[in-house]
């Protein structure tokens, strides 16, 4: 995972980002439609400060077996 980043150097590309005003952490996006990052389509997240990348999903266990016995 990255490091934290001012916001004036995230992706204005849609991509979900983490966001934080060292308060809160959300995940956001920009939305050219509000010209903000947004958490959600109405809900703006205006004092975000800061930024990092989303961590990669983790990888899908396949056939994991039986559960283990206690």
């Amino acid at each position: 995972m990255g490091e934290w980043q001012p916001i004036e150097t995230a992706p204005k590309d849609g991509t979900s980002i983490l966001g934080s005003n060292g308060k809160w952490l959300h995940v956001i996006y920009w939305s050219d439609g509000w010209d903000e990052f947004v958490i959600a389509p109405q809900l703006i997240a205006r004092n975000a400060t800061h930024w990092m990348p989303l961590p990669a999903p983790p990888t899908p266990i396949l056939n994991p077996g039986p559960p283990p016995v206690d």
